[in-house]
């Protein structure tokens, strides 16, 4: 998924320039990403409780390696006024979780835990990594303003929901596996089938890998957007991650 420029707009138009200096001081220079959404602006759906992916698995229980595990959501600015925002870039490193492998008879099973406030906002490292889309560099305060509204009440309310969680079960071939995952963000539960590669390493633990798009809507969340729509986020976001398990733990008894 690519981020583009829009094309055909003219600096010089007074009518697009008026409207390009009322989107930059409501913006303070940046699209701040999943910020809260104009007055007038649908509500957020209705929530509803998460439910629990049920445990199946059997067998030795890998616990998840965050020094060696990451997880990226690329967010896209759009829009007729795309070239006053920046694209984003959030890293998630410190993760709690578990993957149990499945057998013939049952699937398997994992569930992972990402402390909100401990996402990491446009690093530069992170962004040099992420594609010629990611090349402009947010100020620090376009950073920190990113990050209020991020973790503010309107968007992920990190003081109400620290966690985003993820649960759910682990089946197919091993050259075509499926993760049928449970997300949960801000109390709203989301169903999503991932595929994921899973691999062995020399040293016994296991790396699953994958990349998916999932709509901010889908979430439950409304994507930033300002002056009819011409400065936004792109509802749509892109995830990679890559996640290794280190063996610990007994041995799980399945529940039939």
């Amino acid at each position: 998924m690519q981020g583009r420029d829009p094309e055909g707009w003219s600096q010089s138009s007074s009518g697009y320039g008026a409207l390009a200096v009322l989107a930059c001081l409501l913006l303070g220079g940046c699209a701040l990403l999943m910020n809260a959404p104009p007055t007038g602006s649908a509500r957020r759906p209705v929530q509803r409780p998460a439910a629990t992916a049920p445990t199946v698995a059997t067998g030795p229980r890998y616990q998840l390696d965050d020094a060696r595990s990451e997880l990226r959501i690329l967010a896209y600015r759009d829009g007729a006024l795309a070239r006053f925002g920046h694209n984003h870039v959030l890293l998630a490193r410190d993760m709690k979780g578990e993957f149990v492998p499945g057998d013939d008879r049952h699937p398997g099973t994992f569930q992972l835990r990402l402390p909100i406030a401990a996402l990491r906002i446009d690093e530069s490292a992170a962004r040099a990594v992420a594609g010629a889309e990611f090349e402009s560099v947010p100020s620090a305060a376009d950073i920190e303003g990113t990050r209020r509204h991020l973790l503010g009440p309107d968007q992920l309310d990190a003081e109400r929901y620290p966690e985003l969680r993820v649960t759910g079960t682990l089946d197919g071939p091993a050259t075509g596996l499926t993760a049928h995952a449970l997300i949960e963000v801000r109390g709203v539960a989301t169903s999503l089938d991932v595929p994921v590669a899973i691999r062995a390493a020399a040293d016994g633990s296991v790396v699953a890998s994958g990349e998916f798009r999932v709509q901010q809507t889908r979430l439950g969340l409304i994507p930033y957007s300002v002056a009819l729509g011409a400065l936004q986020v792109r509802d749509e976001l892109a995830v990679r991650f890559t996640l290794v398990g280190s063996r610990g733990g007994d041995a799980v008894p399945a529940t039939h």
